[in-house]
């Protein structure tokens, strides 16, 4: 999705959030969890809930009719069993849902830098004892580690390097390998194949 796309998405799901149930207490030791109603927690103005109508007409008001029962101002108690693998600290789709979630592809990113693509950072990639040693040798890996990113993305982008500009140093010149291309297959036909005439 486009940028724009994404936000006018987003949008939506953030006036849909002033109708969403939000934690009241946190869960017991038993996993059992309060949760309040938009109303109660001054989200939504409700006419079956007075207290709520003194909030300003910026929130939204509830299409509830007075005087019938509605879950706006309730509080109510929900069993750990009770969506255990979707429940999530921010409604889904909100503004502040998709800040975590971008956060968290950020740090897997990082990892796989890490682990696997740069670094290799793996058990027995330090050969020194003890907690001191061992900090202070990853942190100038990790150190290295951005350093190479860093001149990555500017080479990506043909731009100079930046080192190079802070110690006053004359850009060299920043070539990248050409792209693989994949010979072109020759064109043959199923008939051919059969009779095994040589295509041309």
């Amino acid at each position: 999705m486009r940028t724009a796309d994404k936000q006018a998405l987003r949008a939506r799901y953030e006036q849909r959030a002033a109708y969403a149930f939000t934690p009241h207490t946190r869960p017991d030791t038993d996993g059992y969890q309060r949760f309040k109603g938009p109303a109660v927690a001054g989200h939504l103005r409700c006419p079956n809930y007075p207290r709520s109508l003194r909030l300003p007409h910026t929130h939204p008001t509830s299409t509830c009719t007075p005087g019938t029962a509605c879950a706006c101002g309730k509080t109510v108690t929900l069993p750990p069993d009770t969506m255990p693998w979707t429940h999530q600290r921010t409604p889904w789709g909100t503004t502040a849902w998709a800040a975590d979630y971008g956060r968290r592809s950020t740090v897997e990113s990082s990892n796989a830098e890490i682990k696997t693509h740069r670094l290799h950072m793996d058990r027995g990639f330090t050969r020194v004892f003890g907690t001191t040693k061992n900090t202070l040798l990853i942190a100038f890996a990790l150190a290295g580690l951005n350093h190479t990113l860093l001149r990555a993305w500017h080479a990506k982008r043909h731009h100079p390097d930046p080192w190079a500009i802070h110690t006053g140093e004359e850009p060299a010149e920043q070539t990248l390998p050409r792209p693989r291309t994949r010979a072109r297959r020759r064109e043959t036909s199923l008939d051919a194949l059969i009779s095994g005439t040589p295509p041309g």
